[in-house]
């Protein structure tokens, strides 16, 4: 245990950081990426599942499209349990519906009694595992600033929030990435239900060991002991963080970023295929852009943490970022460029993904010292909505291939067939439009971050004062 004294003991307590910190942050993090295998595993392989389940590609759409729906209502449910319920509950909670999930779609397709359901159930099985992992992914989503204000030092914050916030992004890019290389025919389904059913085991167990509490017997930070003594009822503090024009910007413009990209990753496998790229290449680009991601992500949270700079840092990334996302869905629209892709998405990840850590870290700041759950949750739920309108949107602006795309579409592979017959539910789309409406929309969540953010640094700030001076400079401002 770390030990840090205040030269006015009278003033400001004794602060102390705990081992048990690195725990509780694999636990949360481990969490977000059961919740994100699961979510995104089925889309990963959408011919596959739509062959086996013997639905159409919106069939499989309503297995991605579930998450954000039921998603919507238990974002601001989820910020009510954090702070009434505490974060070990939260905890385990999400963890068991996670576990829960996973053990529907594996017992409904396990290798050898998948014969005992007929098709029709086994797939309102998979939708009912779906809406509890959507269920659990507002729970884990809203917990990085949490954990990093609850349980880290001021210098250890930003790691903290962004190891946990990269931690949704590794979990797409397991689900997205290994996917594709198992399950290589319809009849492997039941093998990929079988496999990402492990990991949730794994959470469950590791949270009920290492989460036995929701908050250290001794706060780490003077803005952490600060936080800890403001307490405002759940209306109140929804209005003044709807009337906080820095944190309105992040909620359409950081929202929309992760709403962008919970669409792109559901539909790439869709719109690769409908260009003649083979399953496991799809696989392998979406594994190039989130690995990418994970570490420019990292490198940006180091640059942001090292010189101070954290609202230029995320401006300058999502300006380039968003140029290199266009390329990337201009060279969607075309057949053969597997070399350029691949390049392309390995720099576009590497650069734009570090709006995600930086993000909440801008919005823990920027809403300080209110509950930081709350805020997060706020982000999540335009995330959602903004995913969600995306991939409805996508069906309605299909369009069909020519004879040219007819002849090298991959979508349709009749080996994926167990009985080698096309049931004729799979059928290759012309995805432009849709390409060109996300054009649209990350470029106009650029404008909205870089023109409408004008960020203050409350928490910063906060470790320079007494925390008396913080707290009754709060209640000045906002209770009197």
């Amino acid at each position: 245990m770390e030990k840090s004294n205040s030269s006015d003991e009278l003033e400001e307590p004794t602060f102390q950081v705990y081992k048990r910190r690195w725990f509780v942050l694999a636990t949360v993090a481990m969490l977000n990426v059961s919740i994100n295998i699961l979510w995104i595993s089925f889309s990963s392989v959408a011919s596959s599942v739509s062959y086996y389940y013997e639905v159409s590609p919106s069939g499989v759409d309503l297995l991605s499209a579930i998450g954000f729906l039921i998603g919507l209502p238990v974002c601001l449910l989820s910020t009510w349990m954090v702070d009434k319920l505490g974060l070990r509950f939260t905890v385990t909670f999400a963890n068991v519906i996670t576990f829960l999930g996973g053990l529907i779609r594996c017992v409904s397709t396990f290798p050898g009694l998948e014969g005992s359901f007929n098709k029709n159930v086994q797939y309102w099985c998979a939708v009912a595992a779906q809406v509890l992992v959507g269920i659990a992914n507002p729970l884990g989503f809203c917990l990085p600033t949490k954990v990093a204000q609850d349980w880290f030092p001021p210098n250890e914050v930003a790691l903290a929030s962004g190891i946990i916030t990269l931690s949704f992004v590794l979990g797409v890019t397991m689900g997205n990435a290994i996917t594709p290389f198992v399950i290589t025919k319809s009849e492997y389904v039941p093998y990929l239900n079988l496999m990402w059913f492990i990991p949730s085991i794994i959470t469950l167990i590791l949270g009920l060991v290492s989460v036995n509490r929701s908050k250290p017997l001794t706060s780490p930070s003077k803005s952490s002991a600060v936080a800890e003594t403001i307490h405002i009822t759940f209306g109140k503090r929804l209005k003044k963080l709807l009337t906080n024009k820095n944190f309105l910007v992040l909620v359409l413009s950081v929202g929309g970023a992760i709403g962008f990209f919970n669409a792109i990753i559901s539909q790439l496998q869709q719109l690769m295929c409908a260009r003649g790229y083979e399953v496991w290449f799809s696989g392998l680009c979406g594994a190039l852009v989130l690995l990418s991601g994970i570490v420019g992500g990292g490198f940006s949270t180091f640059v942001a943490t090292k010189t101070g700079k954290l609202e230029e840092t995320a401006k300058i990334i999502l300006c380039v970022g968003v140029i290199m996302i266009v390329l990337i869905l201009e060279l969607l629209r075309k057949s053969g460029m597997d070399w350029g892709i691949a390049v392309s998405l390995v720099v576009g990840g590497f650069i734009a993904f570090g709006i995600l850590p930086l993000g909440m870290e801008l919005s823990e700041e920027n809403t300080y010292p209110l509950e930081s759950s709350t805020g997060i949750t706020i982000i999540n739920l335009s995330a959602q909505l903004q995913g969600l309108i995306l991939i409805a949107v996508s069906g309605f602006l299909d369009t069909d291939l020519v004879s040219s795309d007819l002849a090298i579409e991959t979508c349709t592979d009749n080996s994926l067939n167990e009985d080698g017959v096309d049931p004729g539910n799979v059928k290759a789309k012309d995805k432009t439009h849709f390409l060109m409406l996300l054009m649209c929309h990350i470029t106009a969540v650029c404008l909205i971050f870089v023109i409408g953010l004008k960020s203050k640094y409350k928490r910063r700030d906060a470790e320079h004062k007494k925390i008396r001076q913080t707290r009754n400079s709060f209640i000045a401002e906002h209770l009197m």
